[in-house]
């Protein structure tokens, strides 16, 4: 079925958000990983690997190497592994089809009891401003699978909630008889606080709303901040983003960034447009994007709520010293940060066991994995898993010592961030 477009050109700023505003009659995408089953190598010399849905495919040619001194013998395949990587996530990618343009999203994660998922996407491609530069959400929200791009495949979406300020919103989709009929799963989310430059950066989303499209390239930069005009065309904001040279265009908003495994480093939503700079496009970085998201879940599904509940400290921290680390055994350099206390509120959740310069060392929530401090960004990304009644420990170095803070979230300590 042929797509119709209809681009409206915005005013190019040094960074646009990459939602494609057009009329379309179709279009989407559908997917989903089956395990390993197990692995040969066949008499032609190819890897060969058995999927547990009774598939099978070829990774390629092997070519073996001698290591050195009679070390050990690499072995190298000669088929392409983005190839790989791409099929595994393109599974979990679909077209975002709103009233007022398209763009991308990522199914996120399966609800049971509901028995439907949730996709992360970006709050600017399912928003729209009228003409008195009044915001609102889209009133019609479809998404299509990667492989039924035509109106005939089109799944009603219910906005579940989103933050402007963070640019990520989460919909909500019944697992029907399209869903069912397809290979679509959820996604495989990595770590984003272990990425580093010159990673793997596998782009894929509704580009130019023409149906999912790959390109690829390396993270340029692990972390960093970014000042653009947020949604609602009036706010300043600032995002966290990992920074990439593989081509994004128009489309690709909401998108995933995949590593070399087809796992998901980031939620793409924005590039730079300007004469004289070229491949340097902006993901949300997929830890960040997942903590918003669960929140978006946890404080918004089933209520009339529809956005962010972020817990604050009470203390404001900086960066001391800040060095670069070469990791031997991975063959990788990581930014390490120092972070301080700068100063705390008079109604900060330690009292006065928190003290002005105070190293940060990790944080804890019950039941969640403890964070070692390392970045700036750490503890704030982090505490957006945080809930009324949690209890944590944050652990600082005062004076050599390791000293630890318990607290409390409490209902005073929490602020809605749109």
């Amino acid at each position: 079925m042929k797509k119709t477009l209809k681009v409206a050109f915005l005013t190019v700023f040094t960074l646009v958000m990459l939602s494609l505003v057009f009329m379309v009659t179709g279009c989407g995408y559908t997917f989903s990983y089956n395990g390993i089953e197990g692995t040969e190598i066949n008499e032609d010399g190819e890897l060969i690997v058995y999927y547990t849905n009774g598939t099978s495919e070829s990774l390629g040619v092997l070519q073996t190497k001698p290591g050195n001194n009679g070390g050990n013998t690499t072995i190298n395949v000669s088929g392409s592994s983005t190839s790989v990587a791409t099929s595994k996530a393109a599974r979990s990618i679909v077209d975002v089809i709103t009233d007022g343009g398209a763009g991308s999203g990522v199914i996120y994660k399966y609800n049971e009891k509901d028995d439907g998922y949730f996709i992360i996407t970006n709050f600017h491609v399912v928003s729209y401003v009228d003409d008195f530069k009044r915001m609102f959400i889209s009133d019609s929200i479809e998404v299509l699978l990667y492989g039924n791009e035509y109106a005939e495949g089109a799944i009603s979406a219910k906005y579940v909630g989103g933050s402007m300020n963070y640019d990520i919103a989460v919909l909500f989709v019944k697992n029907n008889d399209i869903i069912k009929a397809s290979s679509a799963t959820t996604v495989t989310v990595a770590d984003s606080n272990k990425i580093t430059i010159g990673d793997t950066a596998i782009a894929i989303g509704n580009a130019r709303g023409e149906g999912i499209s790959v390109t690829s390239g390396v993270v340029s930069v692990d972390s960093e901040t970014i000042t653009m005009t947020a949604a609602d065309e009036k706010t300043t904001v600032d995002f966290r983003v990992l920074r990439t040279d593989a081509p994004i265009n128009r489309g690709n908003s909401g998108g995933g960034l995949f590593n070399e495994n087809g796992d998901l480093i980031g939620i793409v939503n924005a590039k730079t447009i300007v004469d004289g700079v070229e491949g340097t496009g902006y993901a949300i970085p997929s830890t960040l994007a997942v903590n918003v998201a669960d929140n978006i879940i946890d404080n918004c599904y089933g209520t009339e709520n529809t956005s962010v509940k972020r817990a604050l400290l009470g203390i404001t921290v900086s960066i001391i010293d800040s060095n670069s680390v070469y990791d031997q055994e991975n063959g990788k350099i990581f930014i390490v940060e120092t972070i301080y206390v700068v100063e705390a509120t008079e109604t900060n959740l330690f009292g006065s066991s928190i003290k002005p310069n105070d190293i940060i060392k990790s944080i804890t929530l019950d039941g969640k994995e403890t964070l070692n401090v390392t970045r700036q960004f750490h503890v704030i990304d982090y505490l957006l898993q945080a809930r009324v009644g949690d209890t944590g420990v944050l652990v600082v170095e005062r004076a050599g010592n390791l000293v630890s803070l318990p607290f409390t979230i409490t209902e005073d300590c929490i602020v809605t961030y749109n």
